[in-house]
């Protein structure tokens, strides 16, 4: 059951929320953890004068603000203000609140100048931070994608607010969870298609020791272990469909990946990345992996790296365009 709460106050800028002078020594260290571990997700997060960690997303300023009330467990609000536009006015913030709050775990208030969205979570260790920042990033986006709409149903007018938020542009365009059923079936099959089904339609099979393989157009379809059940697809030409639903690309950074993966509650259980230096051509590339289990356990996304900086992009985790392969798989 989600917790609905509506605030309809200035509780989000409040400067008796915290304060630098208010935080306990615990509460300092693990805002210290909660910067670096944003540092290593590459935000490059900064602490304010407040005492608040301040980062930007895509463009989009947020704020994880510490509760200097809670100490154990610890309690923090993460959160984005936003101006009013044509059509966010805040004449229409409570009917959008009202609605929102009946199936989001959201936090909005609002103020005559501004409204903000965001979420409230208590705290008990570091580990906990790297899971529920994941997931409360993808609530209040998927909040944001929301609040157009609601604006457009209670005045009756067309999208075409002047303030340029995350929730209209298409980066933040709802996408359906990363399920088996959601991603299959691509050219009209399945991973767990059987080989015989793809040669009777004039797929020609190959075979490497005992594996089997077909390609449809750059990307192919395996059977590892022999048993004629394709298992798994190799994928170097991202599908249009699942380009169109989640947005995915190669010329996504080893960290844009894995972000995508843990956004989406994939578990990563291994992960790769260093810096090799070929001799035939001297440049350095980014070399390794990221493997994850989906929620449900059913499949896995093994991400490649092997050739990162092809093209002068660069070699870092967060340089673009640092993988050409990764593979969809039964588990």
């Amino acid at each position: 059951m989600r917790i609905v709460t509506i605030f309809l106050a200035l509780l989000l800028s409040l400067p008796a929320f915290v304060s630098e002078a208010g935080l306990t020594v615990a509460q300092k260290a693990m805002r210290t953890k909660m910067v670096t571990f944003l540092k290593e997700e590459g935000y490059m997060p900064e602490i304010t004068d407040e005492g608040s960690i301040k980062f930007k997303i895509e463009g989009i300023i947020y704020f994880i603000t510490l509760d200097e009330r809670d100490t154990n467990p610890l309690y923090y609000t993460m959160s984005a203000t936003f101006n009013y536009g044509d059509v966010i006015t805040r004449d229409k913030m409570d009917a959008i609140i009202a609605e929102i709050n009946l199936y989001k775990a959201i936090k909005m208030t609002y103020a005559d100048n501004y409204y903000s969205v965001g979420s409230e979570v208590y705290l008990v260790d570091i580990d906990q931070f790297r899971y529920t920042f994941y997931k409360t990033k993808k609530t209040i986006q998927q909040a944001l994608a929301e609040i157009p709409e609601l604006a457009e149903k209670v005045g009756g007018e067309s999208i075409g607010s002047s303030y340029t938020s995350p929730a209209t542009t298409s980066s933040y365009n709802y996408a359906p969870p990363l399920t088996l059923d959601n991603l299959f079936p691509v050219y009209g099959y399945s991973i767990g298609v059987q080989l015989k089904t793809l040669k009777d339609a004039g797929y020609k099979a190959q075979k490497i020791d005992k594996s089997n393989y077909v390609y449809i157009g750059k990307n192919a379809f395996w059977d590892f272990d022999g048993n004629k059940t394709m298992e798994s697809i190799s994928v170097k030409e991202i599908p249009s469909e699942w380009a169109s639903k989640w947005g995915m690309t190669f010329n996504w950074s080893y960290n844009q990946w894995k972000n995508f993966l843990l956004e989406n509650d994939f578990i990563i259980w291994s992960e790769e990345s260093e810096v090799k230096r070929y001799d035939y051509d001297g440049r350095n590339y980014l070399y390794g992996h990221i493997y994850a289990k989906s929620p449900d356990g059913r499949f896995q996304f093994l991400v490649l790296f092997s050739g990162g900086n092809r093209n002068g992009e660069g070699y870092s985790i967060d340089s673009p365009a640092s993988s050409n392969n990764f593979r969809v798989e039964l588990r």
